[in-house]
């Protein structure tokens, strides 16, 4: 598996993947960092506020890795097409479609990592509602619940 990964980073444009990467291990770092906080870090005030900075953080790495892929997707594509203008003989169908396998390897990365990002903040945060303080509101129409989970009935 990881030999697979070190041959789409030479594959996909080593100045396009290289960063992908790196905003995937920023991701890792800050999740971890998150989980250690809300799991293992007792009587803190502000465990929510920090909490919800690193899923913005992490949001954003993802955001910005789909932003790299892209971009990378399309230098790729321009590439190509420069390519196949330059080429006056028929050229076979599998070198094109493997030229264009190729371009889309920074856009599937960068996705992947957008919803792998996505996703795992998504359930961090679900676990937060617990450590929010004095329950949470509910509007349904005009009904207003009051949950209250600190309190002893």
């Amino acid at each position: 598996m990881l030999m697979k990964l070190h041959i789409h980073l030479i594959e996909g444009c080593v100045w396009i993947m290289a960063p992908i990467y790196v905003l995937c291990l920023i991701d890792l770092i800050l999740f971890l960092y998150a989980l250690f906080i809300r799991f293992l870090v007792k009587n803190s005030g502000n465990k929510l506020k920090i909490i919800n900075r690193l899923a913005m953080l992490g949001v954003a790495c993802g955001n910005l890795a789909s932003l790299i892929g892209l971009i990378g997707a399309t230098l790729g594509l321009v590439q190509a097409v420069d390519c196949l203008s330059e080429i006056s003989e028929p050229m076979p169908l599998k070198i094109l479609a493997c030229g264009f396998k190729l371009t889309m390897i920074p856009l599937f990365y960068g996705m992947g990592l957008f919803l792998f990002s996505v996703i795992i903040w998504a359930v961090l945060k679900r676990t937060l509602h617990p450590l929010e303080k004095g329950g949470c509101k509910v509007k349904w129409k005009s009904v207003k619940i009051y949950i209250n989970p600190h309190k002893n009935t």
